[in-house]
């Protein structure tokens, strides 16, 4: 989709089942009136907020919201984002922390945010398919066991040491790892036998593509930035392998 968010004010899309719509600063109790007006109701919004952006909570009147993106450089709290217990796509892009907890977003199936105060209820989640997270905190992957239906998974930046536990996502098709600097355990990946479309991105601790040639599924692979790998011929065992890109940054 095409993004464009005003300034301030906000525009809107009709669509055949709901409306998306674009909001800029300031947030106000009349700005959200007329969110409640539009007619078919929105059920996407995108959001950026620059400077002092009013009552988060205003969103609450929002329920009806499916999709929500949001871009948040004010030092706003975000929790009123729980309330919106109709999510279906959530996406957080904040200088706050924000704590996630996924039970209260049931029917959740796509979710974007930063590790922030943690990420808890993920159990709840039974929809979720794609998790994308910033600075992981926790030092492996765990966590993952109670998402094994998970589709998706990007890793960018965090402490992990780890990707025990990513074998719990048996029907994982997609990965990408990038700027893991402390990650030094990439065995795991060999267990992901549905595995697709990987890419591996200034993790500077990875210099073995052994894991990799057990991928039987793997089609698209992107090795960039790493450390010091002599040899890529353990990946003629991937006979899917179509598409390769390899960059030597040393």
């Amino acid at each position: 989709m095409d993004v464009n968010i005003p300034s301030s004010g906000f525009t809107v899309k009709p669509g055949k089942v709901g409306s998306t719509a674009f909001l800029g600063d300031p947030l106000s109790h009349d700005l959200v009136k007329s969110l409640t007006a539009v007619r078919p109701a929105i059920t996407e919004l995108w959001a950026a907020w620059h400077r002092s952006a009013g009552a988060l909570d205003l969103l609450q009147d929002l329920d009806q919201l499916q999709r929500l993106h949001v871009i948040n450089r004010t030092s706003q709290d975000l929790a009123p984002i729980a309330q919106l217990h109709n999510l279906r796509i959530l996406s957080v892009d904040s200088t706050t922390t924000f704590a996630v907890d996924a039970t209260n977003w049931p029917l959740l199936e796509e979710l974007s945010v930063a590790w922030g105060r943690g990420l808890r209820g993920l159990e709840a989640a039974q929809n979720l398919k794609t998790l994308r997270v910033s600075y992981w905190k926790d030092r492996d992957l765990t966590l993952l066991k109670l998402v094994p239906q998970l589709q998706e998974l990007w890793l960018t930046m965090g402490s992990v040491y780890s990707l025990y536990g990513i074998a719990a996502c048996t029907s994982l098709a997609k990965l990408s790892l990038a700027y893991l600097t402390k990650l030094d355990d990439f065995e795991p990946i060999r267990t992901l036998k549905n595995l697709e479309w990987l890419s591996i991105d200034a993790c500077k601790r990875f210099t073995n593509v052994k894991p990799l040639a057990a991928l039987p599924q793997l089609k698209s692979l992107s090795l960039d930035n790493l450390g010091r790998i002599d040899s890529l011929t353990q990946l003629a065992s991937c006979k899917r392998l179509k598409n390769v890109f390899f960059a030597d940054r040393r």
